[in-house]
């Protein structure tokens, strides 16, 4: 202890403050000590103004004993950047005069001040290669300072993450190529990341290290079961190991390949918080089983997966993530004496998903009961909350099933609860100590509610409490999830006799009510679905139903945490096609073009998409340039189209219940469109709907494109032919009404029609509507005079009468259409013959992706006559199953196939 002669008023500031060459003023720096320099006889002080300066020493003065100093440890002792830096104190300071001690924090970041005064540094702050440095000063309650303890620590590089990692097909094509698809890897410290790949066959590892795997050789042949393993590495640090599969490869035979699933009829959507995608179950159908779909956000890409066990119809039943058990669960009660039946869809594995029913000790205790809509895990717990009561008329119940066990328990938490709980949404807060009820009200009166009510988890038999925060709606069966920083997002629910439109934020901490900034579209929707992606910190939103009674329809919006952006990841008409029947599509360039068409609720489009016709790998937007006079056609469905030759042509078409287009004929020539002109004043033909547009074989009969049949704005079925003839490419049009020779078909809409050969001026009607007794086929010779149809004979496997189907060219393959009682699925192979079309069923494989359902006026294009060498193969998108009972709408469908024909 030493005596000194300064007497200091203000000591507040930091000792080690001259440590750091700024604060020395006026004083030299000695860099060898790493601190201000004082002449011999004299040391430094720190001003209150952390500035410093020196004093001399003398024997006269105050005693000023100081504590000594602490010894201090970083955890963790090895940091990386996704570490956060605590330091605590390992031997505390001792005041010599047995006074109390505090401490103040001080880090440095490579000898700077971090401006960091506690005893934790945030992982967001450090970076790989920074030393980070962190100083605790003693000081005595009544000022005097210690010397500071010291200690450091180096950020070392971080390993990378990679969340997971899928397969492009799991029943994949001997032959083909499978594709693994990986899903964000992810580095703290920035570096540039690279995927690796292990291929294994069964039980043999494959030598490809590749993204890529060609499905040929001795081993890959029809009924192996292919594996994928990846793991992303910086150069120096290699991620965990992610897996997926099996994929089990099936035979190269004709057969149908499902690429999108029917977004247009939707059992649940929700999202896997372990995978990082989407996971839907379309509904079933009489003719094919409930099917899950994986879509991954990123790539706005679906791949179907195959899970074992019977999966459950889940519409209307609660369900919510089991995060520690890897596990969708599902709750259900249905009507009658039938007890509490929980199933579960496991996704440890991506690829080999399953589905079992869980066995629910006590499940007795529920016979019948009437469940709300939601369920929360109490993760801290290991247990499900929800809501029941026994009947309409009975009081709610709050019950518990605890999940930790081999069997579920039920049990019974609190009685005479709030109703308002049955219907309400549920989230807990992030801390895991209480579950908050948002909204809803009595589904069988009709009555909504805008109450909050809380939960303690710690003691739930204390039941729902009501708390003072008000919705800005009665909401019925809202939406709701909790992001970060216990932000919930709501809304969508049933109003008072009406949707409650809209989204809000609502914060936890003070249960603050504000509406969501962003513009989300079909806000409007009822029993939708939201969920946070807590890695990539968004909301993700599927709006749901245009009403209760509606198809549920797939659109994925994504909802920024603090609410304020929104993204379109797969939305109709957005992003992706719209669901619609009656579209039209054709070849342009290396491209399928896809246009117009009618949504569910007959409400046209003027949408254009194109695709490769090699291989599908998605939609993209065509941003066609107008017509520098007539700009762009108008939105429309059931247009006369031409399936010919290299013009995308069409001409009229419905532009709503009732209306039609007019007759000008519009060319998509690559990415411009073009509105034919006419010639002086010539007589148009009719504006017509479903009727067939098609290349007359301008070289060789001096005509363009003609049309037959349709419907005219009189409703009334028209069996004429008309041809226009341009004198130029695109200008100087007229139209003739042909004079025909021969037996002609009578008047009819939705018909098909094929060439005879590439080359040919021949052509073939097969059935259309009104049906005849038996399917028929005429033939129309355009290059005779006068152009003569010719009734022809049906051979081979016969169908049966129908309309709204399609014949394909390059190959010429009849699909689909409507018959006297329903849709079919039925495929041709259509053929000419010496006075007669030859018509030969074709039964594609049924052990891959099964079949599309019967559908009528969808489009069908082939993709080998576009591209050489692919294989034969043709596509299917969209079209009409006719009204459900329930329903003035069309049942549209929006799934994706492709037929691939093996003769």
């Amino acid at each position: 202890m030493q005596n000194r002669a300064l007497v200091l008023g203000v000591l507040a500031c930091i000792a080690s403050a001259c440590d750091d060459r700024v604060r020395c003023g006026d004083l030299e720096y000695d860099p060898d000590e790493e601190r201000c320099a004082c002449p011999a006889g004299t040391e430094f002080v720190c001003l209150g103004e952390e500035m410093c300066t020196c004093a001399a020493v003398s024997d006269a003065g105050v005693d000023a004993a100081v504590p000594s100093s602490p010894v201090i440890e970083i955890a963790p002792a090895a940091p990386r950047t996704d570490d956060a830096l605590i330091a605590s104190i390992v031997e505390p300071s001792v005041d010599a005069d047995g006074a109390e001690v505090r401490y103040e924090y001080r880090w440095l970041r490579n000898d700077l001040d971090a401006e960091v005064s506690s005893e934790r540094v945030e992982p967001d702050v450090t970076s790989r290669g920074d030393r980070w440095t962190v100083e605790v000063t003693p000081v005595a309650l009544d000022g005097r300072r210690g010397a500071p303890g010291r200690a450091s620590v180096t950020i070392a590089n971080t390993a990378p993450t990679l969340r997971s990692v899928g397969l492009s097909h799991y029943r994949p094509v001997e032959g083909d190529t499978l594709e693994g698809l990986p899903t964000s890897a992810r580095d703290a410290d920035g570096d540039t990341l690279t995927i690796s790949y292990r291929w294994r066959v069964d039980a043999t590892e494959l030598p490809n290290t590749t993204r890529q795997l060609r499905l040929a050789g001795a081993s890959l042949t029809a009924g192996a079961m292919v594996y994928v393993e990846a793991r992303a590495s910086d150069g120096e640090l290699e991620s965990n190991v992610v897996a997926a599969g099996p994929a089990v490869i099936v035979p190269n035979t004709t057969r149908w390949i499902q690429h999108w699933p029917d977004r247009a009829r939707i059992d649940f959507a929700s999202f896997d918080p372990h995978h990082g995608r989407m996971l839907i179950q379309t509904m079933a159908e009489t003719s094919i089983p409930a099917q899950l779909w994986e879509h991954v956000p990123h790539d706005d890409r679906f791949v179907q997966l195959r899970p074992t066990g019977a999966p459950p119809r889940v519409e209307f039943s609660p369900r919510a993530w089991d995060r520690r058990h890897r596990r969708l669960l599902v709750l259900q009660v249905h009507a009658g004496d039938s007890r509490l039946k929980v199933f579960a869809l496991d996704v440890a594995t991506r690829g080999a998903e399953s589905w079992r029913e869980l066995t629910v000790a006590g499940g007795d205790a529920l016979m019948g009961a009437v469940l709300g809509l939601s369920v929360v895990i109490d993760e801290r717990r290991d247990r499900a909350l929800f809501a029941a009561r026994a009947a309409d008329d009975q009081p709610v119940e709050l019950w518990s099933l605890g999940l930790g066990g081999p069997d579920l328990t039920l049990e019974r938490v609190a009685q005479d609860q709030p109703t308002d709980a049955l219907f309400g949404a549920w989230v807990i807060s992030e801390d895991g100590a209480r579950a908050y009820v948002l909204g809803g009200g009595d589904l069988a009166a009709s009555r909504a509610s805008d109450r909050v009510h809380v939960v303690d988890l710690a003691n739930p038999s204390g039941g729902l409490v009501e708390t003072e925060a008000r919705l800005p709606l009665p909401m019925l069966a809202p939406i709701a999830a909790r992001g970060r920083e216990d932000r919930v997002v709501f809304g969508a629910g049933i109003g008072e006799g009406a949707t409650a439109a809209g989204l809000w934020t609502l914060t936890l901490a003070d249960l603050a009510v504000a509406p969501v900034v962003a513009t989300v579209g079909r806000p409007s929707r009822v029993l939708g679905w939201i969920g946070h992606d807590d890695e990539d910190d968004r909301f993700l939103l599927v709006p749901g139903r245009r009403s209760l009674f509606a198809h549920a329809e797939y659109e994925l919006f994504a909802l920024s945490s603090n609410a304020t952006a929104a993204t379109n990841v797969h939305v109709f008409g957005a992003t992706v096609p719209t669901p619609t029947f009656s579209s039209i599509a054709g070849v342009v360039g290396p491209d399928i073009v896809l246009f117009g068409g009618a949504d569910l609720q007959r409400t046209p489009t003027s949408e254009l998409w194109a695709f490769s016709a090699g291989s599908f790998n998605g939609f993209r937007p065509v941003d066609a340039s107008p017509d520098p006079v007539a700009g762009r056609p108008e939105a429309r469905y059931a247009a006369s189209f031409q399936s010919f030759g290299e013009v995308f042509g069409f001409s009229g078409g419905r532009t709503g219940a009732g209306t039609f287009a007019d007759s000008t004929t519009w060319v998509l020539r690559g990415s411009q469109w073009i509105a034919r002109q006419l010639a002086g004043t010539p007589t148009a033909a009719h504006a017509r709907a479903d009727g067939i547009f098609f290349d007359s074989n301008a070289n060789r009969c001096g005509g363009d494109l003609a049309v037959f049949g349709g419907v005219s704005a009189s409703e009334a079925a028209t069996g004429d032919v008309s041809l226009m003839n341009c004198e130029h490419e695109d200008s100087g049009c007229t139209w003739t009404t042909l004079a025909t020779a021969g037996t002609p078909p009578s008047p009819r809409t939705a018909a098909a029609i094929f060439a005879i050969d590439a080359n040919s001026s021949t052509f073939v009607v097969v059935g259309g509507a009104p049906h005849s007794a038996e399917l028929d086929a005429f033939e129309l010779g355009t290059c005779s005079t006068p152009p003569r149809w010719t009734e022809l004979a049906i051979e081979g496997d016969i169908p049966a009468p129908r309309s709204g189907h399609t014949i394909t060219t390059g190959p010429s393959l009849m699909f689909g259409g409507q018959l006297s009682e329903g849709y079919t699925n039925e495929l041709y192979l259509v053929e000419s013959a010496a006075g007669a079309v030859r018509f030969t069923r074709l039964q594609p494989a049924t052990d891959g992706d099964g079949a599309p359902l019967g559908r009528a006026l969808h489009v069908a294009v082939a993709g080998s006559n576009v591209i050489a060498g692919v294989p034969e193969r043709i596509f299917v998108y969209g079209g009409a199953r006719g009204r459900a009972a329930w329903s003035d709408d069309v049942r549209v469908l929006g799934d994706f196939w492709e037929l691939r024909l093996v003769r």
